[in-house]
């Protein structure tokens, strides 16, 4: 069906611009080129949305709230096979019918796995009851933390601060005397003491 409409839309678009012996009407040339206009839409259409992203793996979520899982990565190396099938809360074999949630494998899973190896990035599209893209980011600045980085469009403001927030520790404590100075440019930071005027790179004791 697809090579089909692809075959007529290129016929199309060679016909709005092909040479006639008749001399054309200015009707004849605003429907040849409406008629290219038309087919170029449907094939660029058919091609891959613009800014889709072949790193992504692919989750459909079609019921709220969710009951079974299906994760279909058995073409990921490792631990693909070990980690695929459906996740249900009814005992194996009594469920019949679509999975509330579809995880499915990147396109382009090479490039998925060396992000998530040099740059600790992780991305996905989430289609269905509900439509983002979500890039999440890890990091382990220090032993023993992990940080991890939602972002997505879907995300509201909250209003607190805690240990995930921006700032590197959440606030309700006594008044500290060191500050923390950010450079925009470069990321870098450094610690000033605005009581003895000391100026650090190394995170103070009690910040």
């Amino acid at each position: 069906m697809f090579r089909t409409s692809f075959h007529l839309c290129l016929i199309a678009v060679a016909v709005a611009y092909q040479p006639f012996k008749v001399p054309k009407t200015p009707v004849q040339v605003k429907a040849a080129n409406a008629a290219a206009t038309a087919a170029l839409a449907v094939l660029l259409s058919a091609s891959s949305p613009a800014g889709a992203s072949t790193t992504a793996a692919q989750i459909s979520l079609d019921q709220i709230p969710p009951t079974s899982i299906s994760v279909q990565i058995g073409d990921l190396p490792v631990l693909g096979k070990a980690l695929s099938g459906t996740y249900t809360k009814v005992p194996d074999g009594s469920f019949s019918g679509k999975p509330s949630i579809v995880i499915k494998s990147p396109e382009d899973k090479v490039k998925a796995v060396q992000n998530l190896a040099t740059s600790g990035r992780l991305e996905f599209d989430v289609n269905g009851k509900i439509k983002t893209h979500l890039d999440i980011d890890l990091a382990a600045d220090e032993p023993g933390v992990a940080r991890v980085r939602v972002a997505s469009e879907l995300i509201p403001k909250l209003p607190y601060k805690n240990l995930a927030s921006s700032s590197s520790s959440p606030t309700g404590g006594r008044e500290s005397a060191w500050n923390i100075v950010t450079n925009m440019g470069n990321g870098e930071s450094y610690y000033y003491n605005v009581k003895s005027g000391v100026t650090q790179y190394e995170r103070p004791d009690k910040f």
